[in-house]
């Protein structure tokens, strides 16, 4: 889940939204989810500085279901997924350069698998926190 930064001025209170087939980003061959893409909402929070550079921090929040089959689905015992998904997160960006000097985000999700080889069903749900931290600013 990247972060897609609108060609034009960002203001805080500016929204934009994106749109992430990770079906396909994932198994290309699935031809994509049946449930819709996640939608990705960012809204620029401040304007500010954050290590000595003027940065801009942009929240994030994302809501989505993702459905996937095997390429040979419609042949019996072959593999589906579904999955949904909620999360939130800020990334702290660098105006200048437009990199990541901070970021933060928690993804919700709920996963489950049926037409495993054994005819079980597995189910799953687990949270994933990404963070990272630009800790030598020195070299921008």
């Amino acid at each position: 889940m990247g972060l897609v930064i609108p060609k034009d001025p960002v203001f805080v209170g500016k929204t934009w939204n994106q749109a992430l087939d990770l079906s396909k980003a994932i198994i290309p061959s699935t031809g994509g989810s049946k449930e819709g893409p996640v939608k990705i909402q960012f809204k620029v929070k401040s304007l500010g500085t954050f290590k000595g550079r003027q940065a801009v921090t942009i929240e994030m929040t994302l809501k989505g279901d993702v459905s996937m089959a095997a390429p040979d689905a419609e042949r019996a015992g072959s593999p589906s997924m579904v999955s949904s998904m909620s999360g939130a997160g800020a990334f702290i960006v660098d105006q200048l350069t437009g990199l990541f000097l901070k970021s933060d985000s928690n993804v919700a999700m709920s996963i489950s698998m049926a037409g495993l080889p054994d005819g079980e069903e597995q189910k799953m749900k687990q949270t994933i926190r990404l963070a990272s931290d630009l800790i030598d600013v020195s070299r921008l």
